[in-house]
């Protein structure tokens, strides 16, 4: 945990992590930037941090209400 939490504070694209209970390990906040492709970031970065060895995606449609 600590090698990957040292790892994921390192990329840019990730703009929250929550360490979570549960099925999943992680939740991470993951934003696109212009002439990004999360494809890439997902080969690339994503899947090469330290203990990662499965991941689950999941893509906010729009944001209905914020407080």
């Amino acid at each position: 945990m600590a090698a990957f939490e040292a790892e994921i504070v390192e990329c840019p694209q990730v703009v929250q992590c929550f360490l979570m209970s549960g099925e999943a390990d992680y939740m991470l906040h993951v934003e696109i930037r212009h002439g990004e492709t999360f494809e890439r970031i997902h080969r690339e970065t994503l899947s090469q941090l330290p203990g990662v060895t499965r991941l689950a995606s999941h893509f906010v449609i729009r944001e209905v209400i914020r407080r």
